[in-house]
């Protein structure tokens, strides 16, 4: 359904009616279930809007004249680099794609969750060497690797959900250096290397944003509030999201992962600068009592990491598959206000940005990923 730039209030309202009525026909609520997400969790009625639409409403004359250029810079990219392959041995063969980064010599670092690994690739495609597989080894990892960090110092970081490990570089590839004992969902760096992760912390807090010391191994600051609901089932589950950081001004991004929703945090504040909502998504819905949560109906969309683009704007896509098909949506978003619109429904997805070039990845037909060079910046 197409809702018109004013349809944040409207939101809400379907929201809240859904959650009132288990006598919808296609809601099948029992005794006890509550649908989720509930009136509470939408998007507040000041929320910016994202819009389906082909430009944000809202910006000034000169903010929405930024605003295009960042997306033809984006939408123009040249790709400069081009790996994957369905046919050869060898390292361009990725069983899965799973996160990507770039370290301080410009070489792109490729994970491949279903291996366990990380690959080292030069500007020109040349293979550098690899790491990495499932194990207690040092140079292992003993749960699914997520994400990837590159530090300022050029020490990189690997994400696991219970754990990081952090690995120094050295000729002709990398060393362990440690292990982190600090949940990470998914995590981001600033330029002045401040590590925060986002992940539901059920245990104290209730916080989804966490600032890490990788030299204590600890969080030093959590702010951020999750899913909001009585029952842990449904804040533990529908908290999950992904983060972004920026630099200018600093502030943290997240976005729920299945829930139309990004706020931008100053760190150490509960309260967003601003929250931003999608125009149009299409929600996942959830029953959930005290002892269990299930989603009721087919699957919706889910969203992606934001990514932080030199020059004041934001990437965020949301990705929704149907029996036949998947739609990948990108979004610009104006970083100063969470105004902001679709610029592309075929756009891959994007890995990392960096101020110079950016990773985008396909999983589908098989696993492929391309660097495209940002080349008016």
């Amino acid at each position: 359904m197409h809702r018109r730039p004013n349809a944040v209030g409207i939101v809400h309202g379907v929201l809240f009616l859904l959650a009132l009525s288990g006598c919808d026909p296609g809601i099948n609520l029992q005794a006890g279930e509550t649908l989720h997400p509930t009136p509470e969790n939408a998007p507040p009625a000041d929320a910016a809007v994202i819009a389906t639409g082909s430009e944000p409403a809202g910006l000034s004359a000169d903010a929405l004249d930024r605003w295009r250029e960042a997306r033809d810079l984006l939408l123009g990219a040249p790709v400069a680099l081009a790996l994957g392959t369905m046919r050869d041995e060898g390292p361009e063969l990725f069983g899965l794609i799973g996160d990507a980064a770039f370290d301080l010599d410009g070489n792109l670092l490729v994970l491949d969750p279903l291996s366990y690994e990380v690959r080292t690739f030069t500007s020109d495609g040349r293979h550098l060497g690899s790491f990495g597989q499932e194990g207690e080894g040092p140079m292992d990892f003993p749960g699914e690797p997520q994400s990837l960090e590159v530090l300022p110092d050029g020490s990189l970081l690997v994400g696991m959900r219970a754990a990081m490990k952090s690995f120094a570089p050295v000729a002709g590839g990398y060393e362990y250096l440690d292990l982190i004992p600090v949940w990470a969902r998914d995590m981001c760096v600033t330029a002045a290397g401040r590590l925060f992760v986002t992940v539901h912390d059920t245990r104290a807090t209730e916080r989804v944003l966490h600032e890490v010391d990788p030299a204590g191994d600890s969080v030093t600051m959590s702010f951020g509030h999750g899913y909001l609901d009585e029952d842990w089932l449904a804040r533990n589950q529908l908290s999950d999201g992904t983060i972004g950081c920026m630099d200018e001004p600093m502030q943290v991004l997240f976005a729920f992962d299945e829930h139309p929703i990004l706020r931008a945090h100053r760190p150490g504040n509960d309260d967003p600068v601003w929250t931003a909502a999608l125009e149009d998504y299409v929600q996942p819905l959830y029953a959930g009592s005290a002892t269990s949560i299930r989603m009721e109906g087919p699957h919706g969309e889910v969203t992606d990491k934001p990514h932080v683009l030199a020059g004041g704007h934001i990437i965020w896509q949301t990705y929704y598959r149907r029996l036949f098909s998947e739609r990948i949506r990108t979004y610009l978003i104006d970083a100063a206000t969470g105004q902001g619109a679709l610029i592309s429904e075929d756009f891959p997805r994007v890995m990392k940005v960096t101020s110079e070039r950016f990773a985008v990845a396909w999983n589908d037909p098989y696993p492929r990923i391309e660097v495209r060079e940002l080349v008016g910046n």
